[in-house]
């Protein structure tokens, strides 16, 4: 179902989504269409969604074209013809989002006028020409979501030579560290992890709104030191690593990516529906009971993304097999390609504009 706009929004009609009120020209899938004011509803076949019914957004869609383009806010004009897009789920690589903000007057984005997002609600997009003072003209709107990291779109084609704008606007991470504290750490290598801790979040924007944050350790059990939701602010988050201390014990890797899996990314505690769940896990690549480390990292897979940071790369991680840990997900504590890192993990550093 197409949402719309909130009767506080003045629209202004001028043509240029005239898309919006021809129902005639969706495909045959569609059916039960009701004409809204600058917009339309529909009732979906079981197994269809999307703006014309076609299919599941997330694995329906096809990469939008002249990125490139369309990110810039001074291309030229002719570059970007969204007058000659289909109708269609379009997504956006990963870390790139429709702009929230009025490009600059006159050309933008590859076009005459550039489209931008006035606000996200659920998963509408309010989509506005600029007009002076950064106000919206001719707001319509197009569902959108977020699927595997990349945000899928809802899109009509644009007429009057305009074109979608697109920035390096990621959505917010929720991102657990997990680290290894027991008696087979050595204390350099504690440091390490303990300063990798500090530098990464000293490094990014974490706050209610940005990142979130929870810490976990584990020696023979795994402790909680807090959740995502416990700290709001970077200052206090920073507070709260300083004072988590190491406890010795046996290395059980295994119960520490169960409870990950159980406790942290829940709604109760922080998880937030829209974001990407990340965890960092810090270790010496040593645990007993491997299989049971297999078990659990397969059982958190289905909930967060898995990325390695190791002194070694011990065998427990050169022989989990690709399916349930790839390579290009583990380093190491001297591992000086920093930047490689920072690519896959914060896509707000550097959009991925690869398809």
């Amino acid at each position: 179902m197409v949402l719309y706009p909130r009767t506080d929004f003045k629209l202004i009609s001028t043509g240029v989504f005239s898309v919006f009120s021809r129902i005639s020209v969706l495909t045959s899938h569609v059916y039960n269409c009701t004409n809204e004011r600058n917009g339309y509803t529909c009732k979906c076949p079981t197994g269809f969604d999307g703006p014309r019914c076609d299919g599941d957004p997330c694995t329906s869609s096809e990469m939008l074209p002249q990125m490139e383009e369309r990110s810039n806010p001074y291309s030229a004009i002719g570059s970007v013809t969204d007058e000659n897009l289909a109708k269609a789920w379009y997504s956006a690589p990963e870390g790139m989002k429709m702009s929230d903000h009025a490009p600059p007057s006159g050309p933008a984005c590859g076009a005459q006028n550039g489209l931008w997002s006035k606000m996200r609600e659920g998963t509408s997009e309010y989509i506005c020409l600029p007009f002076k003072d950064d106000t919206c003209k001719s707001m319509t709107t197009m569902k959108s979501m977020l699927c595997d990291g990349r945000r899928v779109y809802g899109i009509e084609k644009a007429l009057w030579t305009s074109s979608y704008c697109f920035e390096c606007r990621p959505d917010p991470i929720d991102l657990l560290f997990i680290q290894d504290v027991s008696s087979s750490v050595m204390k350099s290598v504690y440091d390490e992890m303990r300063l990798f801790i500090k530098y990464f979040v000293g490094d990014i924007d974490a706050s209610q709104d940005a990142h979130n944050v929870a810490l976990m350790t584990f020696a023979k059990e795994p402790k909680i030191a807090f959740h995502l939701n416990t700290y709001n602010t970077k200052t206090s988050i920073m507070s709260a690593i300083r004072s988590v201390n190491g406890t010795g014990g046996g290395t059980y890797l295994g119960k520490a990516l169960e409870l990950a899996a159980s406790d942290i990314f829940t709604e109760n505690n922080g998880d937030r529906g829209d974001s990407k769940n990340v965890v960092i896990l810090l270790t010496d690549g040593r645990s007993k009971n491997t299989a049971d480390v297999y078990k659990n990292v397969n059982a958190l897979k289905g909930t967060a993304e898995l990325f390695v940071v190791t002194s070694v790369i011990s065998d427990m991680f050169a022989d989990m097999p690709s399916s349930a840990l790839s390579s290009n997900h583990v380093f190491t504590l001297s591992d000086t390609d920093g930047e490689r890192f920072t690519r896959v993990i914060l896509p707000d550093r550097f959009c991925n504009m690869a398809p």
